[in-house]
C-alpha cells in the first residue's frame, strides 16, 4: 500500500491574519462553534493568537479561533473580557481607539473567510 502524503494547507491564514504561523491550541474543556472541542478559550492570558497589547496595558487584539474576526478584548481580574468583534482593519482601528501598534498597522485590510476543505470521495481518490 503507497502512502500518500499530507497536502498543504492551502488555507492557512497565519500570515494574512497578521499572526505568524502557530500551531492550535492544546488541551480543551471548552465547546466552541458547532459544539466543537476548540482549545484554550479566547479569554484566557495563554490564548496563542495574540495580535497586539495596547498601549493603555487593559486592552489587547487577537484572532478569534476560526479564524474570522479580530477581537478587541479589556481586561478585569485575571480574565479578558470581548467587547469588539471586527473583519476590516479599517473597523479594528477604530474600536482600538486609533492606537498606533505597528501590528494593528501591519494587519491586511480585511480579515479572509476560512477555507472550508472540500471532501475527496474515494472515487476521486481512485482518479487522482
Amino acid at each position: 500500500m503507497m502512502a500518500i502524503p499530507a497536502p498543504t494547507d492551502p488555507c492557512d491564514q497565519s500570515e494574512a491574519a497578521g499572526l505568524p504561523e502557530q500551531p492550535p491550541p492544546e488541551k480543551s474543556h471548552v465547546i466552541g462553534h458547532g459544539g466543537r472541542k476548540t482549545g484554550l478559550s479566547e479569554t484566557s492570558n495563554d490564548y496563542p493568537r495574540v495580535v497586539a497589547h495596547l498601549s493603555d496595558g487593559k486592552t489587547r487584539v487577537i484572532v478569534c479561533y476560526a479564524g474570522i474576526q479580530w477581537i478587541v478584548q479589556r481586561r478585569q481580574g485575571e480574565q479578558w473580557h470581548s467587547r469588539s468583534f471586527c473583519r476590516t482593519k479599517e473597523a479594528l482601528l477604530r474600536c482600538c481607539g486609533y492606537d498606533p501598534h505597528p501590528a494593528l498597522a501591519a494587519l491586511p485590510d480585511r480579515i479572509e473567510e476560512p477555507c472550508v476543505p472540500r471532501l475527496v470521495t474515494a472515487e476521486a481518490m481512485v482518479s487522482m
